[in-house]
């Protein structure tokens, strides 16, 4: 078993449950970390903080209504184990608790602290096997990928360039997820959407006690052939999204490709965004101030330790400038190449804004679709594809 120190919640008010937990885990030499709650509401509040290796719940602080109690707590723990505790050795309820997600049903008046031990250590184990055989079929293409686009500053399209690609592929037959990790509305202004405040409810929760059932009750479906996770609507809570990776790892389970829609404003709470995609897409219009910005992304970047293969550049042509830089330009000048370039469209794009739909299926047949058709066709590629400038 790994050497970093198994935090234990045991949720129960019986003091003889308590005396075996404390001498099962606080003669371990520190491995363990036990802590208690001897109410349900309780236990709730500490899941939500998150930081938790396995649960112990007692069904009888739910009464006559334990049963449902568990399922409210399984909801609310996500991906962390719970071993269910019993007064009566009964195996219908064993398996009826066990369908319902529990890890285990032990039965409290014959438990011993080693049987309580060994009970918990082969959970946790059991559940950082499953975790670590999901990261490497991730890793060896098995599950869907994670591709962030980055706008390197404010007013560039970048969400316009997401959702509109996500329609793209979703027209292609392709399972999407559109991801807004940003304190803003967008997608839902854009879009003409309910404020669903999906994003802020699972951060509230804790983003290690996700699963893909709990993620998928807060996409959702549009009828543009791909789903949506809506923002957090709130600046206060942009410092949660540091801890991201299982809520991305979540993501690969349920879609082949997920558009992370990320705020300009890059701080040090979106490096475990940027480091776990498996593409970054720096959105940036063709004109030599947003070349800067793009330069100082890339720096960054490269500073967080990212692969600089898997990076790439999408040119958005939101309007004739003067001053404009050809894609050749823009790769030569960042040492980047060019996943998609983006023609302008800004009438059309208004036309999409005010009918609350992509435009790239507003207007299948105009040169804009066809510039997200092609970046979305890239995208979808392994490794991703660029333009031959």
């Amino acid at each position: 078993m790994p050497n970093e120190r198994t935090v234990v919640l045991l949720i129960d008010d019986d003091a003889a449950c308590l005396e075996t937990a404390k001498q099962a885990f606080l003669g371990q030499e520190g491995n363990f970390r036990l802590e208690v709650a001897d109410r349900l509401e309780d236990g709730l509040g500490r899941l939500a903080q998150g930081d938790l290796d396995v649960v112990l719940y007692s069904l009888s602080l739910g009464g006559v209504q334990g049963e449902p109690a568990l399922e409210k707590l399984l909801r609310q723990a996500g991906g962390i184990p719970v071993v269910a505790l019993g007064t009566v050795e009964n195996p219908q309820l064993g398996l009826r608790v066990v369908r319902l997600g529990a890890e285990d049903y032990l039965v409290k008046g014959r438990l011993s602290p080693a049987a309580l031990l060994r009970c918990v250590r082969h959970t946790v184990e059991r559940h950082r096997h499953i975790r670590r055989l999901l990261a490497t079929t991730r890793r060896q293409g098995q599950l869907g990928r994670v591709i962030t686009f980055f706008g390197v500053k404010g007013g560039v399209g970048t969400t316009t360039t997401v959702l509109n690609a996500a329609a793209a592929l979703g027209q292609q037959g392709r399972k999407v997820i559109a991801a807004e990790m940003l304190p803003s509305w967008g997608f839902a202004l854009q879009l003409k959407r309910s404020r669903t405040a999906g994003l802020a409810e699972l951060l509230g929760m804790g983003t290690e006690n996700l699963d893909s059932r709990i993620l998928e009750k807060k996409l959702t479906m549009l009828p543009f052939g791909f789903q949506v996770l809506f923002g957090t609507g709130a600046v206060g809570q942009a410092g949660q999204l540091q801890q991201t990776e299982r809520l991305l790892d979540t993501f690969t389970e349920l879609a082949e490709l997920t558009l992370v829609d990320l705020s300009s404003h890059v701080e040090e709470a979106h490096r475990g965004i940027l480091e776990v995609s498996d593409f970054i897409a720096l959105v940036l219009e063709p004109d030599p101030l947003c070349a800067e910005y793009a330069q100082m992304a890339l720096t960054l970047l490269e500073q967080w330790g990212v692969n600089p293969a898997s990076v790439g550049l999408v040119v958005v042509n939101r309007a004739a400038l003067a001053n404009c830089l050809r894609p050749r330009d823009l790769r030569d000048r960042l040492r980047c190449e060019v996943a998609g370039i983006v023609p302008s469209s800004g009438e059309g794009c208004l036309m999409a804004l005010n009918a609350g739909k992509p435009l790239v299926l507003l207007q299948p047949d105009s040169r804009y679709a066809a510039g997200i058709r092609t970046l979305a066709e890239n995208l979808s590629q392994r490794p991703v594809a660029t333009l031959t400038l």
